[in-house]
């Protein structure tokens, strides 16, 4: 027999109430779930708990005093000095909501310093289940973006706004067919980007970055159209060596600078390398500066191969099947070392060739304003002074 309490949550045609079903339902713990949960719990406590309490910068304090005045008198005018508007429009909102304070002044970019953390939830479906997980737990812990999460300026909106053009882009281009190609990305897209325009002129590399990009895959599209062949192959010949290359030519860039800083020509240098390794091939005993360099080299070189047949391996995956992609693998290696060796040297001529007069000497350059026996002082204390 039913009693009173079970005849009020049962309907008139027997079937139980929706709370009852609610509470009754058996429910799942997704670990997933949860992780993004604590990581969200703590992307709150990291951008928010004493938010306030750190002084003011010199930035920081030009960006809310301005905001203030545009609080309180609804005045301003902008200056390229502070970069773009909607900072102050935005930090304005902020005090007339909230009052203003210290904390309210952060209080933009902390928000979309959450926000940050949260993002790759949205790239689930290009990195995949850990990859998002990685990605949101990198963002939440790097000392870099929390500083500025933290930090009352534009970096992290104009950060933030372009991670929303590349998810606008990755949906429209390669979404599921439901939502690919419709036009409120485009939309999207032109929103993001007025907003990073009207934050900082970092606006127009990335920019530049995204329309580089677009204009490749618009190319091997075509390609692929009229060749009536897989572009994806070619997109990743074109892509990804030039990616991997500037990293190895950037890393390698610092070991020249640091072991082979004793010589200040290209043409010394490369002397001093081929004199060294002929002396080491002979079975002598190099210089310190040559044990360095080549060391460094060496590791940086196997690092770099394993990278790059990790990175054919995983481009190339579907050929895996039938067997290793080997041909890719050395047409990747040998486009990396091609664009990494010329990138080295026009960083090495482009950073020298400045430093050389028509004799050959080597030519500090002189700060304007001093003297030439000032900035002679000066150099000769700089080199003098011992790095540790």
């Amino acid at each position: 027999m039913a009693t009173t309490l079970d005849q009020q949550m049962m309907r008139p045609s027997g079937e139980t109430a929706p709370l009852s079903r609610l509470l009754a339902r058996a429910y799942t713990i997704n670990w997933e779930v949860v992780a993004y949960a604590v990581i969200f719990v703590f992307a709150i406590l990291t951008r928010f708990v004493g938010l306030g309490d750190r002084v003011m910068s010199h930035d920081e304090s030009l960006h809310t005093y301005y905001s203030f005045l545009l609080f309180r008198d609804g005045n301003f005018e902008h200056t390229p000095l502070m970069h773009g508007p909607i900072l102050f429009h935005a930090n304005a909102l902020a005090y007339f909501l909230f009052g203003d304070n210290d904390f309210t002044g952060r209080l933009y970019p902390a928000v979309l310093g959450v926000i940050m953390v949260m993002f790759p939830l949205l790239l689930r479906r290009w990195l995949g289940r850990w990859g998002a997980l990685l990605a949101a737990t990198m963002i939440l812990i790097s000392p870099l973006l929390l500083y500025y999460n933290r930090y009352i300026r534009h970096d992290t909106p104009s950060i933030l706004s372009a991670m929303i053009m590349m998810y606008a882009t990755f949906m429209y281009l390669d979404g599921p067919g439901r939502v690919r190609r419709k036009a409120y990305w485009l939309y999207i897209i032109a929103a993001a980007m007025l907003w990073n325009l009207g934050s900082k002129e970092t606006a127009f590399m990335y920019v530049a970055i995204f329309g580089s990009i677009l204009t490749i895959y618009w190319l091997v599209r075509l390609y692929q159209h009229f060749a009536k062949r897989p572009g994806r192959t070619l997109f990743y010949y074109i892509t990804l060596p030039p990616i991997i290359a500037g990293v190895i030519a950037l890393v390698m860039y610092g070991v020249i600078s640091i072991s082979l800083q004793s010589f200040q020509t290209l043409p010394a240098r490369l002397n001093y390398v081929s004199e060294q390794f002929t002396i080491l091939i002979s079975g002598g005993a190099p210089g310190f500066e040559f044990v360095t360099f080549f060391s460094w080299t060496v590791l940086v070189a196997v690092i770099s191969v394993a990278l790059i047949i990790g990175t054919a391996v995983w481009a190339f995956r579907g050929s895996i099947v039938r067997s290793l992609p080997v041909r890719e693998i050395v047409i990747m290696l040998l486009l990396v070392l091609a664009i990494c060796l010329v990138l080295i040297y026009v960083e090495e001529v482009s950073h020298l060739s400045s430093r050389i007069d028509e004799g050959g000497e080597v030519v500090e350059p002189v700060v304007p304003g001093e003297t030439d026996a000032e900035a002679v002082v000066g150099v000769s204390a700089i080199n003098n002074t011992p790095i540790f």
